[in-house]
């Protein structure tokens, strides 16, 4: 992110930003590490990414009201070498895997297309979500970015993975 571009944030009052997404090691280790770093000084709570997996995979914590909610970001979309590691930069995986099953016998017909998350990272997520829940107070909301053609596979690994999305009206602004 551009830090000229970066006020668009304060203004809309943003409090977590998640940067698990398909395009947020475009261009590396080190412009992602940098946003990071901005987002950071403007005050706000970065998820789904981290300098390590642990710090990829902590949630923000978010108070309002005397109401905590944790709050986990996830890619499923990501390019080889773009997952956080041990000892390395990058995103939260959820990794998928697609089976194509033919519904019918012709040619040109349409397969039966589905998608499974990848064993050990949705072992991963359900740890996290675990791990937030047993902390008192907590509410939880986690997010698996999936790309645009792929939603329903994002809300089949919230199932699978025991999350239940709740879609709340919101008031923004500094009094909100």
């Amino acid at each position: 992110l551009h830090p000229d571009l970066a006020s668009i944030f304060t203004t809309a009052c943003t409090d977590v930003v998640s940067l698990a997404s398909n395009h947020t090691s475009d261009w590396g280790s080190e412009p992602l590490l940098d946003t990071m770093k901005l987002f950071r000084s403007m005050g706000m709570q970065v998820i789904g990414v981290g300098v390590n997996a642990e710090e990829a995979r902590r949630p923000a914590i978010v108070e309002k009201n005397g109401v905590k909610v944790a709050i986990l970001g996830y890619c499923s979309v990501l390019r080889e070498g773009t997952a956080a590691g041990p000892n390395n930069p990058g995103i939260a995986p959820v990794r998928a895997y697609t089976t194509y099953q033919p519904l019918y016998f012709y040619p040109g017909a349409p397969p039966h297309v589905e998608s499974f998350p990848f064993e050990h990272d949705l072992a991963a997520m359900k740890e996290d979500i675990a791990m937030a829940k047993a902390q008192p107070g907590k509410l939880i909301l986690a997010s698996s970015a999936v790309g645009s053609a792929s939603h329903l596979t994002g809300a089949r690994f919230n199932l699978i993975a025991g999350i239940k999305v709740v879609t709340v009206a919101f008031k923004g602004g500094p009094d909100a």
